[in-house]
């Protein structure tokens, strides 16, 4: 199915209208965003490597073409832009039979708490092929410096990947500390979120279901659940709430990866409604959703 691009316009356009209204209401990051900005029009956050280390330069860029707007209006038109511009790539790039259910499984994360995450998100999915994932992770990392990992687990493993790898971990043995502080610290009052397993949980009954799919990505989800164990068993200093962030991303690109499937021109008659296997697909894509709304009530670090 086709979205016509009028219809895909408008509703691209009302949705991230929607979230622009909701967000003061229900995310529990626009506070801190609408801070950030107060903090930027205040100049308490000079120089690009401050605003890279707190993770608004997107923030920045978009607030200094609005300061004609109270920062709270400014943030919240940012959740909605950053919407309106989810919906577009996304029902642009995939099948409407399996976009839907990932649209609505992963819209609490990205449209109702971190937009900028979801607007890298968004880019990197349209500039990954041009680009490539090295050129497109260094491009998007001042948007949201979790972009690198991402890019990674929706790209194929290549030995540009090798070269990548081990400037990281020269970069988060001697480097990323130092300047992410917040990332990498533990921080008291700041129990392991449970949240985690409940994501790794849907993320494992995917991964099960569509191996053959994402057989050929398999060593980046083996490369994420190494490097998690390693911060664990090494005693890294690594804030818990981020343990979340990861089997978010592991549950989301095997979303993506089998969106990306099932769109090629190869394979557009090869999953069927009426099959198992997309009834897995959707019934998994429900629970996340109903868990996202209901149970966590916007707040993505709670457990129930």
């Amino acid at each position: 199915m086709i979205i016509k691009p009028v219809v895909l316009w408008c509703s691209a356009v009302l949705y991230g209208l929607l979230i622009a209204f909701l967000v003061p209401y229900w995310s529990f990051d626009y506070d801190v965003l609408v801070s950030s900005a107060v903090a930027i029009r205040q100049n308490e956050l000079g120089s690009f490597l401050d605003l890279l280390v707190s993770n608004v330069v997107l923030v920045y860029i978009w607030d200094s073409g609005l300061g004609f707007l109270e920062p709270a209006d400014s943030v919240a038109f940012l959740y909605g832009f950053a919407a309106t511009i989810r919906v577009l790539v996304l029902f642009s790039l995939f099948r409407f039979r399996l976009c839907l259910p990932l649209f609505v499984a992963t819209a609490v994360f990205n449209d109702l708490n971190v937009c900028r995450y979801s607007l890298g998100l968004s880019l990197a999915l349209l500039t990954l092929s041009r680009l490539g994932p090295i050129r497109a992770s260094i491009m998007l990392f001042p948007i949201h410096i979790f972009m690198p990992a991402t890019i990674f687990m929706l790209s194929i493993w290549t030995r540009y990947w090798r070269v990548v790898i081990i400037i990281l971990s020269v970069l988060m043995t001697f480097v990323l500390p130092e300047l992410f502080a917040r990332t990498f610290a533990v921080i008291e009052n700041d129990p392991f979120p449970r949240i985690a397993i409940v994501y790794c949980f849907f993320a494992f009954i995917l991964f099960a279901i569509f191996r053959r799919e994402i057989a050929a990505y398999s060593f980046n989800f083996a490369a994420l659940l190494f490097g998690l164990a390693a911060f664990s068993l090494l005693s890294i200093p690594f804030s818990n709430a981020y343990y979340f962030r990861f089997s978010n991303l592991a549950f989301e690109s095997t979303l993506l990866l089998i969106a990306f499937y099932y769109s090629g021109l190869r394979n557009l008659s090869s999953i069927k409604i009426s099959s198992l296997r997309f009834g897995a697909y959707v019934g998994v894509c429900f629970l996340a959703s109903l868990y996202s709304f209901i149970l966590i009530g916007g707040n993505i670090w709670r457990f129930f």
